[in-house]
């Protein structure tokens, strides 16, 4: 889809990811036509300035997930654990009770898996894919949250590609009706839609679509917080420590509160990060590769 194109359903984008912020219905006419619309690049080079330290972080966290299981019933999973993050793929997030992790979301740079440690089975479980199939398969059938990759995104420590001449046309950028600067780009799968503060250029909201315009998923940032850098010296850069995430289609919320966060630098472990290394750690019974049985799945229809 065109660029052009993509803007002719702002409209419908930016009623969907104000959602997050406003229960009352939204204006129909939610563009505003003015001429002191920043540029993209204007708005890249103020938000990769603010992300520049932001590489590695490593938090502790509170998270709670509003889910449905497998036989529909809604499923409330919440606890402490840890949120770590080292861009562009690498990406652990822990949950649990009482020093005990029950679920595990992580990626690298090639694969991303899902444990789930809660569940009636008395084999512990994990559920693997490749990032390269992951538009593939459904990690909400086997009842992860959300992809980790999507999770990045959501969190709003992503540099944007800088360089007006990469995308053409300027008209990627226009103004939401709360006064918003909004900006679409291309995603994995399809585009991604951004809302920024008109003044700080903070991300406030965010939307991932598919190549057909179907709404993946959505965040608000709530709060911001500081990000201590561990190493090196200037400003602690912020980033949101309060963030809501939906996965509408499946009926699925995370809300996400950031504690101590930090940039660790060279003293953050990859280990998080070390699928081989986890699966001994919790002691991982079965590896269930999910891009193999979405295939399977798919062959026996």
């Amino acid at each position: 889809m065109s660029v052009i194109a993509r803007l002719g359903v702002f409209v419908l984008i930016a009623v969907l990811i104000g959602a997050c912020a406003r229960s009352q219905p939204a204006p129909r006419d939610v563009l505003v036509t003015d001429d002191l619309l920043p540029t993209y690049d204007r708005v890249a080079r103020a938000h990769n300035q603010r992300v520049a330290n932001l590489d590695r972080v490593w938090s502790r966290a509170t998270i709670v997930i509003d889910s449905t299981d497998r036989d529909g019933k809604a499923r409330r999973d919440q606890g402490e654990g840890h949120l770590q993050v080292v861009r562009p793929r690498s990406l652990a997030l822990s949950v649990g009770k009482l020093g005990e992790t029950g679920l595990y979301l992580g990626s690298n740079g090639e694969q991303y898996w899902w444990f789930d440690l809660l569940g009636d089975s008395d084999e512990d479980t994990a559920f693997v894919g490749r990032h390269d199939r992951a538009a593939e398969t459904s990690l909400a059938e086997v009842g992860a949250p959300l992809h980790p990759l999507d999770l990045i995104e959501m969190l709003g420590v992503l540099p944007l590609p800088e360089g007006e001449e990469v995308f053409g046309p300027t008209d990627r950028v226009s103004r939401g009706d709360d006064g918003s600067v909004l900006v679409v780009l291309p995603a994995r799968s399809g585009h991604r839609l951004l809302a920024f503060e008109p003044e700080t250029y903070r991300l406030r909201r965010a939307a991932l679509f598919d190549a057909s315009g179907r709404l993946l998923v959505r965040s608000e940032a709530r709060r911001y917080g500081e990000v201590r850098l561990i190493e090196g010296g200037g400003d602690w850069p912020e980033m949101p420590d309060r963030l809501f995430v939906e996965v509408p289609a499946e009926g699925v919320s995370v809300s996400i509160s950031l504690y101590g966060m930090e940039n660790r630098g060279s003293r953050q472990s990859d280990a998080p990060f070390d699928l081989g290394r986890l699966a001994r750690a919790y002691r991982i019974d079965r590896v269930i590769d999910i891009d193999e049985e979405a295939a399977a799945a798919a062959a026996s229809r």
